[in-house]
């Protein structure tokens, strides 16, 4: 256990020198060892750091992995109870589906290297290493996941090539290197941002454009407008949970404000726009956008708008608003939006 702490402590420092997502996870483990190595099978422990900074389908990966481990019984040049420790470090790209029911698979590959204090049989005390690997993250909220892991490696011992197989269990945490995560933010208001009206005696509105420029001469006092005087796009701030229509546990209240505001400014038509992250294929992101838009349509309309004032329609993942890179950033993409028409 003291080993296990340790590699966390020396995993969680190279966090520091990260500028975007990264992901760490603590492990532990057995390896099922090749009958030719004479080695019985061993507990591993150690961990994993994931870098999600770039905006690549492979994301890289450093691993290591120690085990003390015992020489079979009555294996012929071997002293009794004869031990050895094993070293792995590995460098992985990783590929990740994401949004498949809640679970998130991937799958792994690389190149490592391993050391033993003691090779007897055939066994390298250096030796290189492929590997290959599957597993899948069982998340219980954004920040930690429960990981499994089957990996295969195929190592050069001397004149002969030898297999481990490792079935890894941790527990995987995204951290932000940039920025450290705060507290989860109060539900957003909705209602634009009250500018201070321009004290200029042609702006019939008050909004800071001057009558002959404004093609929106009607705004209420108050309203967030653009360089013609109209309104501009309004973000909901609504998030769905994960390949869902199903808003995520105390959202709705986000559109209560807005609702409002529709109540009171009769004259005006609100276009709902649905927006999606990259996960996934376009077609399904663009038809999942405009389901998502009907599902707020039907909120608004349960809540007392006029259904005639609403319409639909579906971005998918042609406008995002940051890169698709991270977790975070895809949170941002996933978005749902209001223009409101006169």
């Amino acid at each position: 256990m003291k080993r296990l702490v340790s590699i966390s402590a020396l995993l969680a420092a190279s966090l520091a020198m990260a500028q975007s997502s990264v992901e760490l996870t603590p492990q532990i483990g057995y390896n099922v060892a090749e009958k030719n190595l004479h080695l019985k099978n061993y507990k591993v422990y150690g961990g994993e750091i994931q870098y999600n900074g770039f905006d690549f389908a492979l994301k890289p990966e450093f691993t290591y992995y120690y085990s003390l481990t015992d020489y079979e019984d009555n294996f012929e040049n071997y002293v009794d109870n004869a031990d050895t420790n094993v070293k792995r470090f590995a460098l992985n790209g990783v590929y990740e589906w994401e949004n498949v029911k809640n679970v998130t698979p991937l799958a792994k590959v690389g190149i490592g290297y391993e050391t033993m204090d003691s090779a007897y049989g055939g066994n390298s005390a250096h030796s290189g290493f492929v590997d290959a690997g599957v597993g899948a993250k069982y998340p219980f909220n954004d920040f930690v996941a429960l990981k499994l892991e089957a990996i295969y490696m195929l190592k050069h011992n001397d004149a002969r090539y030898d297999n481990n197989l490792l079935l890894m269990l941790g527990l995987n945490f995204t951290i932000d290197g940039s920025t450290q995560k705060a507290a989860p933010a109060q539900p957003a208001k909705i209602v634009p941002p009250v500018v201070k009206p321009v004290k200029i005696d042609n702006d019939i509105d008050k909004d800071g454009v001057i009558n002959k420029l404004d093609e929106c001469p009607n705004t209420p006092l108050g309203l967030n407008v653009d360089a013609k005087g109209c309104t501009k796009i309004v973000n909901l701030h609504l998030n769905f949970k994960s390949d869902s229509t199903e808003l995520a546990d105390g959202i709705k209240n986000n559109t209560d404000e807005f609702v409002k505001f529709l109540k009171i400014e009769k004259e005006y038509k609100v276009q709902i726009i649905g927006h999606s992250d990259s996960s996934g294929n376009s077609k399904h992101n663009l038809e999942l956008s405009k389901r998502r838009a009907e599902a707020i349509k039907k909120l608004l309309v349960a809540d007392g708008i006029d259904a005639k004032r609403i319409t639909t329609l579906g971005k998918g993942d042609t406008q995002p608003l940051v890169s698709n890179a991270t977790k975070e950033g895809r949170a941002k993409n996933r978005r749902i939006e209001a223009n409101l028409i006169k």
